[in-house]
């Protein structure tokens, strides 16, 4: 008990000097990734770690670092893309052909590889006509240190061995792989905490996926909500295969695909619990 109540002590601080919220994240993770700051100063005690964040500031970006959830792949679990792209992305292309507007949320996007996926499916889809649509995917996360390589678009070889020729053609090489710029420009990346920032809104499909699983039940209820709110009616939601909809929330998605964790938003909108932004 003394041992859960330092961390509380320890999180709440990290609150208040930081305003990084990790006050309802599931513990066990918590307690795991801390572990690994602890370890590095050879120290046994939050109180011990609290102190060490007091001498230098610098050591919340470190546990920053160690925090994050930085695990991605491009077209990551194939079959659930496979979904994405024979039935979403085609309904989306038929139902937006009007204005030839498309937005999407990539949150907790870590080095760029999902968004990156869905820009080349996207490509795949419209060809030269995408030149005539407004595309907009959105791919935010909350460490900067990723983002930053994310924008970059390099990657290494190891990345993309399972890729097949048609990806593959979507980068450049020079030394290593970039995605080409015509997959870059439809991608606009940004520092984002799901947990406290304002949504962005009127998307039309939002992949939020192994995100929810580190966060307690409580902060997964008011999360889903939110990406109720942040959808367009008829917009998609696109969630790890581990994950679930919180219970109260579930008569307001029609699901796509059980196993994949696909779902298309239905019913009438509640007012989220802050602002969303349009972008």
């Amino acid at each position: 008990m003394a041992h859960d109540e330092e961390l509380a002590h320890l999180l709440e601080k990290i609150y208040q000097d930081s305003a990084l919220d990790f006050r309802e994240y599931r513990k066990t993770s918590l307690r795991r990734r801390i572990a690994r700051r602890l370890r590095a100063h050879r120290i046994h005690s939050y109180s011990e770690y609290a102190a060490i964040l007091d001498a230098d500031p610098n050591e919340y970006q470190r546990l920053l670092d160690d925090l994050a959830i930085n695990v991605s792949d491009f077209f990551r679990d194939r079959e659930a893309f496979s979904v994405i792209d024979t039935l979403v992305l085609p309904e989306l292309i038929r139902r937006r052909q009007a204005e030839r507007r498309l937005k999407i949320w990539s949150a907790g996007c870590a080095s760029g590889e999902e968004p990156y996926s869905i820009g080349i499916m996207l490509n795949r889809h419209l060809g030269d006509r995408i030149v005539d649509w407004d595309i907009r995917i959105y791919a935010t996360d909350l460490h900067e240190g990723t983002l930053d390589k994310a924008r970059l678009g390099i990657y290494d070889k190891a990345k993309l061995e399972s890729l097949g020729e048609d990806a593959m053609s979507y980068f450049s090489l020079d030394g290593s792989y970039r995605i080409t710029d015509r997959i870059r420009r439809l991608v606009r990346f940004g520092r984002h905490n799901l947990t406290s920032d304002p949504v962005i809104s009127r998307v039309d499909l939002l992949l939020c996926r192994n995100v929810l699983i580190y966060f307690g039940r409580s902060l997964q209820k008011k999360l889903c909500l939110n990406l109720h709110w942040a959808l367009s009616e008829g917009g998609f939601l696109f969630l790890g295969e581990a994950e679930s909809l919180s219970t109260p929330i579930e008569g307001r998605f029609e699901v796509i695909d059980k196993r994949w964790k696909i779902y298309r938003k239905t019913g009438a909108t509640e007012k989220a619990r802050h602002n969303g932004t349009e972008a």
